[in-house]
């Protein structure tokens, strides 16, 4: 557990790095279902803001999939209690009705990297893990990454979006 106040961490520490992220973004979005298996590429727009006087970053953006239109929606936050990233997620396309909760390993202060499950659905439902990684590169771009990881652990990467600011 965290000795930090928020007002410590906004001004030198994790919440002080949220701003690096804000903006007007577009780039490209990958999508895999299996090893080497490229399901689609397509355009990718979205904005990344703070809300709640710096506690958290909103990412909503638009894309589309195999030419039908899909939206997302995600809150990243990094609780000073427990000392990890944590986020929610939505979207019209892989999560269906679903919100995935996911959060990041204790102490990685580095950069948004957060592990959550979901249900595979239907007669004979798995647990399937999710991985997120948000990366702001030294040329401005950021690149969010998403793995899927199966009920005997094996990571595959399922998105990618390389982003750069509008």
């Amino acid at each position: 557990m965290s000795n930090t106040t928020f007002s410590e961490s906004f001004q030198l520490g994790v919440h002080s790095e949220f701003q690096n992220y804000t903006g007007n973004w577009t780039g490209r979005c990958r999508v895999w279902f299996g090893p080497d298996q490229l399901a689609d590429e397509a355009e990718m727009t979205g904005t990344i803001r703070i809300i709640l006087n710096g506690r958290f970053l909103v990412h909503e953006y638009t894309a589309s999939f195999q030419g039908k239109p899909l939206e997302g929606f995600m809150i990243m936050g990094y609780d000073l209690h427990t000392d990890r990233f944590q986020s929610a997620w939505i979207d019209t396309f892989h999560m269906n009705t679903g919100i995935l909760f996911s959060q990041g390993g204790t102490g990685k202060k580095s950069r948004p990297d957060v592990v959550g499950s979901y249900s595979s659905g239907g007669e004979s439902p798995e647990e399937w893990g999710w991985q997120t990684d948000m990366q702001l590169q030294e040329n401005g771009e950021l690149i969010i990454t998403a793995y899927n990881i199966s009920p005997q652990g094996e990571s595959v990467k399922a998105t990618e979006t390389i982003y750069r600011r509008i």
